[in-house]
C-alpha cells in the first residue's frame, strides 16, 4: 500500500498538475514514467470518456482478425476458468489496440467492464487513453503489468492490468491480451499463467497459418493436388481436385481415395504406385461412376506419404498444343474475292462450321483448301480447341499410323508418344490429301470414326474421341473408289458433307481482289510503299490460267514486287511463263484474225517476234518441224523446246 501511495502522490504531482515530468520519478517504474511524458501532452488525465472504433471500422477489424478471434478464443476460454476467480475479466485487442473480444460471466464483471467502458471497439492505445496495460505493452512490445495509478487517467486507478503482446511466426505484433480486475485482487501469478497462454495461441497460430498458406498455394494451382498416406488416407488436398473429380462431398477431411474414386477403375500400375510415374492418362470412374480422362502423375514422398497430381487431359492437350502452335489463324474473311461462286463457298461452309460429323474439302492443288479448312474450325463450337494438321503426302505411309493414334508403353508412361487425334482432342484435326492414305489406315480411321473412340498402339485403354475430322484431295475419291484405291466406307463418311473449291481460272471476277490484297499485304510486311500494276501486267494476269490457283497468284506477286522499280509493276516484272502465256494467247488471236503471219513485226515484245517468226515457219511448212528448224536456222531440239514453251502445236497445221 506504502508503494501505491508514492506512486499516486507521483501521479498528482507530474500527470494531474503541470509539473515537468522528469526521466526519472523515486517509487515509480521508469517504463511508467516514460509512458506519463509521452502522454502528457496529448490526454486528459481526468477524462471520463473512451474513445471508440466506428462501427463500419470495428467490423473491418473483426473481418480482418477471424484467425487471431478463431483461434485465441478458446484459450481464452480456458485460461478464464484456470483463474478461479470472479473478479478477472479477459479482453482481446488487435495490434493497434482495439478492442476485439471481452471475457466474462457474471453481472459483477459487467458492472465494472460498463465503469470503465471494456467495450467492443473501445481503443486502448497510449496514444487514445495514455499510460494502461494495452498501450504501453503494444509500445513496448513485451508483457507488462500497469497497477493502479500508474494508469494515466483517473478512472483506472482502482484496475490492476496484465497484458502480453502476441506475435505470429515471422514475429510480427497481430494482437494484445488484457487480464485486468479490481488493485485489492491483485495477483503476480497471473502473469506467468498468461505467458504460456500467449505461447499456446502463438504455436497453434503458427500452425494454423502455414495450413492456410498450404491449402491457399494448392489452390491456387491449376492441377487437383492430393497427398495421402501409406493406407490412402487423405492428409492434404485441394479445391481443383474436387472439381477435376466432380464431387459433390466438398469437405474431405479424414476420408480415403476410395471414398473418392472407383478404385477398380485404377490401371494396375497406379494401383501400387511404389515408384514415380509421369502424366500417365488414363480413363477413371469417380465414386458416382462417372467417367473421367485424366493425367496423373505420382511421386512417392517421405514418411510413407504421396503427393498425386491430377489434370484433365484437356487441358494437358491444351498446353501442348499451345506450344506446338496448333492454332488455325484464317477465317471465312481470308476468303477474298467477289465471284458467285466464293460467296457461295463461304455461306456453305458458315452452314457447314455448325456441324458436328468429318467433312471433305474438293480443290486443286494451291486452291485454298487449307484456309477452308481453317476458316471452318474458327466458325465452329470447336473454335477454342487445337487445330491439327497432318498432310498425308509427305508422312511415310509406314509412319501415318503412329502418327494419327500415337505410340503407348502402359507401364512405361514415359515412353510414349500422343498421336495428332489425341493432340486434336477437342478440336480439329485436318488430313490433307487423304487420297494418298494407305488402305489399312483406312480401315483404322473409319473403325475410329465409327466407335468415336480409339487405343493407341501398344496401350490397352481406349480414349474417347473428341475430334472433328476434315478431310482433302486434290484428287477424284469416286474414281479412285471404283478402281479399288479408296475405301468406298470412308467415302462415303466424309463425303456426307463435302465443299468444292473452283479453280482460279474458273472466278476471273477474284483475280483483281486477290492481286490487290496479296501486293498490299507483301508492302505492309516489308514496310514498303505499295507499286501500281500497269495495264498490260494486269491484262497478262487477269487472263492467265493460274494452273496454280491462289497459291500461285501469292508467288506470282511477291516475284513481280521484287522484280520491280518500286513505282509501277510491268509486264516484264512478270515471271516468264505469265509472260508467254499472254503473248501466246495475244499472237494466236491476232493470226485467227487474219489468217496469216508476218516474219517481222517491230511493234512486238521481242518475245512476241519469236513466237510469231516461229508460228509463221510452221505454218508455212504445214506442220513440217523439221522444215521449219531449217529455214528458222535452229537445231531440231531447240524449236521442240520452244514449240512447248509456246504451247504451239505442229499437227494444227497439217493439212
Amino acid at each position: 500500500m506504502k508503494q501505491h501511495k508514492a506512486i499516486y502522490q507521483a501521479w498528482n504531482k507530474y500527470v494531474a498538475h503541470s509539473t515537468p515530468i522528469p526521466n526519472h520519478i523515486d517509487g515509480v517504474r521508469d517504463e511508467i514514467t516514460a509512458s506519463w511524458k509521452r502522454s502528457k501532452a496529448k490526454i486528459d488525465p481526468f477524462q471520463t470518456q473512451m474513445k471508440f472504433a466506428s462501427k463500419e471500422v470495428l467490423e473491418q477489424k473483426l473481418q480482418e482478425n477471424t484467425l487471431l478471434i478463431q483461434i485465441a478464443y478458446p484459450y481464452l476460454v480456458e485460461f478464464y476458468r484456470h483463474l478461479q476467480s470472479n473478479d478477472y475479466q479477459i479482453v482481446l485487442t488487435d495490434s493497434e489496440g482495439c478492442q476485439l473480444k471481452r471475457i466474462s460471466q457474471n453481472s459483477q464483471q459487467d458492472q465494472m467492464a460498463k465503469e470503465i467502458q471494456l467495450f467492443d471497439g473501445c481503443l486502448f492505445s497510449e496514444s487514445s487513453v495514455g499510460t494502461n496495460g494495452v498501450g504501453v505493452c503494444l509500445e513496448l512490445q513485451k508483457p507488462v503489468m500497469v497497477l493502479g495509478s500508474e494508469h494515466y487517467l483517473k478512472m483506472y486507478h482502482n484496475v490492476a492490468c496484465y497484458s502480453s503482446p502476441i506475435y505470429d511466426s515471422t514475429h510480427h505484433l497481430i494482437g494484445c491480451i488484457l487480464i485486468t480486475g479490481p488493485l485489492d485482487s491483485y495477483n503476480p501469478m497471473i502473469m506467468g499463467m498468461l505467458s504460456a497462454a500467449v505461447a499456446g495461441i502463438e504455436k497453434e497460430f503458427e500452425l494454423t497459418s502455414a495450413h492456410l498458406l498450404l491449402t491457399s498455394t494448392m489452390d491456387s494451382f491449376n492441377k487437383a493436388i492430393l497427398i495421402l498416406d501409406h493406407n490412402s488416407k487423405i492428409l492434404h488436398y485441394n479445391q481443383v481436385l474436387i472439381q477435376l473429380l466432380k464431387l459433390k462431398q466438398t469437405d474431405l477431411t479424414g476420408l480415403y481415395l476410395h471414398d473418392l474414386i472407383d478404385v477398380n477403375s485404377l490401371p494396375s500400375i497406379l494401383k501400387n504406385a511404389e515408384n514415380e510415374i509421369e502424366n500417365y492418362e488414363c480413363i477413371i470412374n469417380n465414386i458416382d461412376n462417372e467417367q473421367l480422362e485424366l493425367s496423373v502423375t505420382v511421386k512417392p514422398q517421405s514418411m510413407n506419404t504421396t503427393l498425386i497430381l491430377i489434370e484433365s487431359q484437356n487441358d494437358v492437350h491444351r498446353l501442348a498444343n499451345q506450344l506446338a502452335g496448333f492454332k488455325a489463324v484464317a477465317t471465312f474473311d481470308d476468303l477474298h474475292g467477289n465471284s458467285s461462286a466464293i460467296q457461295n463457298l463461304k455461306l456453305m461452309g458458315k452452314v457447314m462450321a455448325k456441324a458436328e460429323g468429318p467433312m471433305l474439302i474438293f480443290g486443286e492443288t494451291g486452291a485454298g483448301k487449307d484456309i477452308v479448312a481453317q476458316a471452318i474450325h474458327n466458325e465452329s463450337d470447336h473454335k477454342d480447341g487445337p487445330f491439327v494438321t497432318v498432310n498425308c503426302s509427305t508422312v511415310q505411309k509406314a509412319y501415318l499410323e503412329k502418327e494419327l493414334w500415337g505410340i503407348y508403353d502402359d507401364e512405361s508412361p514415359s515412353e510414349r508418344k500422343p498421336g495428332k487425334l489425341e493432340l486434336a482432342h477437342g478440336g480439329t484435326l485436318f488430313l490433307v490429301e487423304i487420297s494418298n492414305m494407305s488402305m489399312d489406315v483406312q480401315e483404322k480411321l473409319v473403325q475410329t470414326l465409327q466407335k468415336k473412340s480409339f487405343t493407341p498402339q501398344g496401350s490397352q485403354y481406349e480414349k474417347l474421341l473428341h475430334v472433328r475430322i476434315i478431310a482433302s484431295t486434290s484428287n477424284n475419291l469416286y474414281s479412285l473408289v471404283e478402281k479399288g484405291m479408296f475405301r468406298q466406307d470412308l467415302y462415303y463418311l466424309l463425303n456426307s458433307l463435302h465443299l468444292t473449291i473452283p479453280p482460279l481460272r474458273e472466278r476471273k471476277d477474284d483475280i483483281y481482289p486477290l492481286l490487290a490484297h496479296t501486293l498490299k499485304t507483301l508492302c505492309e510486311s516489308l514496310g514498303i510503299e505499295e507499286p501500281k500494276f500497269d495495264a498490260e501486267s494486269l491484262d497478262a494476269l487477269i487472263h492467265y490460267r493460274w494452273p496454280g490457283n491462289t497459291r500461285q497468284l501469292e508467288s506470282v506477286v511477291d516475284c513481280a514486287l521484287n522484280a520491280s522499280n518500286g513505282k509501277e509493276i510491268t509486264l516484264g516484272s512478270l515471271p516468264l511463263d505469265v509472260v508467254n502465256d499472254y503473248y501466246a494467247e495475244r499472237n494466236s488471236t491476232y493470226f485467227q484474225a487474219n489468217n496469216r503471219a508476218e516474219k517481222n513485226n517491230s511493234s512486238l515484245h521481242p518475245k512476241a517476234q519469236e513466237y510469231s517468226q516461229i508460228l509463221y515457219a510452221i505454218k508455212v511448212h504445214k506442220g513440217n518441224v523439221k522444215l521449219a528448224a531449217e529455214s528458222l536456222h535452229m537445231s531440231l531440239s531447240t524449236l521442240y523446246r520452244k514449240l512447248d514453251k509456246y504451247s504451239i502445236h505442229p499437227k494444227d497445221f497439217i493439212h
